[in-house]
């Protein structure tokens, strides 16, 4: 197999996660206040939330039925080949739900989307522009640095983000 990037590890890091909820205004308030984030936009029934870093956004909100994840998104690692990824991500399992073109929510880039095997909606981001810094203030986070993903079979999830990702296993709990 090659690698992906120099490095050979494809992602940067946790971008982003978006949610479908209710009342998108009434959790803008909860995340805005309580969590401290702060508004980044509002574009075509989507709020976007962000932390006090670079990250365009670290939350969006659509409206929806109930209150769900619809993506997870990860961003890229500088170099890594999109194409070959999205490879990987077929040979492990996952499958298309949006080709790799242009990036459409806050922030734009290059991206491409899928979804694991278990259903949930993954995406990649690579060259999406940073907003400026925001300033550091009480407990405001400054961006995300992991979710949290119920599962139904958390060996094959685990071989899954091996494979597609080249996520390692670090630890785990009871």
């Amino acid at each position: 197999m090659t690698s992906t990037t120099t490095e050979g590890f494809p992602i940067a890091g946790l971008r982003s996660v978006e949610f479908t909820v209710p009342d998108p205004e009434a959790a803008a308030r909860f995340y805005t206040g309580p969590w401290g984030l702060v508004d980044a936009a509002t574009r075509d029934g989507c709020i976007y939330l962000r932390g006090t870093g670079t990250d365009p956004y670290i939350l969006s909100l659509e409206r929806g039925a109930r209150t769900a994840i619809t993506s997870v998104t990860y961003r890229a690692a500088p170099g890594t080949d999109l194409a070959a990824l999205r490879d990987r991500v077929a040979a492990a399992g996952g499958t298309d739900i949006e080709p790799i073109g242009a990036v459409s929510s806050l922030g734009g880039g290059t991206g491409f989307g899928f979804r694991d095997p278990a259903g949930r909606g993954l995406r990649i981001v690579q060259g999406d522009a940073p907003s400026p810094a925001l300033a550091p203030g009480g407990s405001r986070p400054s961006r995300l640095t992991h979710v949290n993903l119920n599962t139904a079979d958390i060996d094959r999830d685990i071989r899954f983000l091996d494979a597609a990702l080249g996520f390692r296993l670090m630890d785990r709990s009871r």
